[in-house]
Protein backbone atom coordinates (compact mmCIF):
# COMPACT_ATOMS: atom_id res chain seq x y z
CA UNK A 1 0.00 0.00 0.00
CA UNK A 2 1.47 3.37 -1.05
CA UNK A 3 1.96 6.05 1.68
CA UNK A 4 -0.43 8.65 2.37
CA UNK A 5 0.85 11.91 1.09
CA UNK A 6 0.85 14.56 4.09
CA UNK A 7 0.44 18.05 3.75
CA UNK A 8 1.47 18.95 7.03
CA UNK A 9 4.15 21.75 5.65
CA UNK A 10 2.18 22.14 2.07
CA UNK A 11 -1.11 23.53 3.84
CA UNK A 12 0.12 24.04 7.43
CA UNK A 13 -3.43 26.13 7.54
CA UNK A 14 -5.44 22.96 7.25
CA UNK A 15 -4.14 20.93 10.60
CA UNK A 16 -3.91 24.28 12.50
CA UNK A 17 -7.99 24.66 12.11
CA UNK A 18 -8.72 21.04 13.26
CA UNK A 19 -11.36 20.64 15.62
CA UNK A 20 -10.71 17.23 17.47
CA UNK A 21 -14.23 17.75 18.81
CA UNK A 22 -16.12 16.69 16.27
CA UNK A 23 -14.66 13.41 15.62
CA UNK A 24 -17.12 10.46 15.82
CA UNK A 25 -15.28 7.72 17.59
CA UNK A 26 -13.19 9.64 19.86
CA UNK A 27 -9.29 9.70 19.98
CA UNK A 28 -6.70 7.28 21.07
CA UNK A 29 -4.50 9.72 22.82
CA UNK A 30 -6.49 10.14 26.14
CA UNK A 31 -6.26 6.45 26.84
CA UNK A 32 -3.04 6.23 25.88
CA UNK A 33 -1.95 8.99 28.04
CA UNK A 34 -3.77 7.34 30.89
CA UNK A 35 -1.99 4.08 30.51
CA UNK A 36 1.46 5.53 30.28
CA UNK A 37 0.94 7.50 33.27
CA UNK A 38 -0.63 4.76 35.04
CA UNK A 39 2.15 2.42 34.48
CA UNK A 40 4.88 5.14 35.00
CA UNK A 41 6.32 4.69 31.28
CA UNK A 42 8.97 7.32 31.08
CA UNK A 43 10.77 8.83 28.97
CA UNK A 44 7.79 8.92 26.23
CA UNK A 45 9.03 8.94 22.97
CA UNK A 46 5.98 9.92 20.69
CA UNK A 47 6.86 9.27 17.01
CA UNK A 48 5.03 11.08 14.54
CA UNK A 49 4.30 13.02 17.15
CA UNK A 50 3.18 16.74 15.27
CA UNK A 51 2.14 19.36 17.67
CA UNK A 52 2.67 17.15 21.05
CA UNK A 53 -0.76 16.56 21.37
CA UNK A 54 -0.31 13.36 23.43
CA UNK A 55 2.24 15.57 25.60
CA UNK A 56 -0.51 17.92 26.94
CA UNK A 57 -2.59 14.94 28.12
CA UNK A 58 0.60 13.20 30.40
CA UNK A 59 1.27 14.79 33.55
CA UNK A 60 3.38 17.83 34.22
CA UNK A 61 7.00 16.15 34.86
CA UNK A 62 6.88 12.98 33.22
CA UNK A 63 9.75 12.74 30.34
CA UNK A 64 8.33 13.15 26.67
CA UNK A 65 9.85 13.75 23.59
CA UNK A 66 8.09 14.25 20.47
CA UNK A 67 9.64 13.27 17.06
CA UNK A 68 8.38 14.10 13.87
CA UNK A 69 9.54 14.68 10.27
CA UNK A 70 7.47 18.16 9.45
CA UNK A 71 9.34 21.06 10.63
CA UNK A 72 5.73 23.29 10.94
CA UNK A 73 4.18 20.55 12.96
CA UNK A 74 7.29 21.04 15.40
CA UNK A 75 6.99 24.67 15.12
CA UNK A 76 3.71 24.46 18.10
CA UNK A 77 5.21 21.14 19.97
CA UNK A 78 6.63 21.22 23.46
CA UNK A 79 10.32 20.86 24.00
CA UNK A 80 12.22 18.12 23.92
CA UNK A 81 11.69 17.60 20.36
CA UNK A 82 13.35 16.49 17.53
CA UNK A 83 13.05 16.52 13.49
CA UNK A 84 13.72 13.44 12.16
CA UNK A 85 12.68 10.00 10.37
CA UNK A 86 10.63 7.37 12.16
CA UNK A 87 12.78 5.01 10.08
CA UNK A 88 16.19 6.52 12.18
CA UNK A 89 15.34 7.77 15.91
CA UNK A 90 17.81 9.50 16.98
CA UNK A 91 17.81 7.68 20.31
CA UNK A 92 19.86 5.41 21.97
CA UNK A 93 19.12 1.20 22.01
CA UNK A 94 16.65 0.09 24.86
CA UNK A 95 16.25 3.81 26.67
CA UNK A 96 12.74 4.38 26.77
CA UNK A 97 9.46 3.53 28.29
CA UNK A 98 6.95 3.88 25.72
CA UNK A 99 6.95 4.99 22.18
CA UNK A 100 3.71 5.47 20.41
CA UNK A 101 2.98 6.14 16.80
CA UNK A 102 -0.45 7.62 16.93
CA UNK A 103 -2.13 8.18 13.60
CA UNK A 104 0.75 8.19 11.84
CA UNK A 105 2.27 4.85 10.07
CA UNK A 106 0.13 5.26 7.17
CA UNK A 107 2.12 8.20 6.14
CA UNK A 108 5.85 6.33 6.04
CA UNK A 109 6.39 4.07 2.64
CA UNK A 110 7.65 1.08 4.95
CA UNK A 111 5.86 1.24 8.61
CA UNK A 112 7.94 -2.00 9.60
CA UNK A 113 10.86 0.29 9.67
CA UNK A 114 9.43 2.57 11.95
CA UNK A 115 8.26 -0.39 14.03
CA UNK A 116 11.78 -1.98 13.95
CA UNK A 117 12.88 1.29 15.33
CA UNK A 118 10.59 1.50 18.37
CA UNK A 119 11.54 -1.67 19.46
CA UNK A 120 14.89 -0.87 19.01
CA UNK A 121 14.35 1.97 21.54
CA UNK A 122 11.94 0.55 23.65
CA UNK A 123 13.67 -1.06 26.78
CA UNK A 124 12.53 -4.41 28.06
CA UNK A 125 8.90 -4.32 29.32
CA UNK A 126 8.04 -0.98 27.79
CA UNK A 127 5.36 -0.44 25.97
CA UNK A 128 4.98 -0.03 21.70
CA UNK A 129 1.42 1.72 21.08
CA UNK A 130 0.02 2.20 17.35
CA UNK A 131 -2.70 3.33 15.59
CA UNK A 132 -3.94 3.75 12.07
CA UNK A 133 -6.78 4.03 10.05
Amino acid sequence: MPAVPSDYDSDPGRWRSCDRSNQVFGDVHAPVARRIAGEDLAPVLDIGGGQGYLETLLPTGLPSIVVDLSPTQLADAPHPKFRADASALPVRDRCVGAVTALWMLYHLDDPALAVAEAARVLRPGGLFVASTS
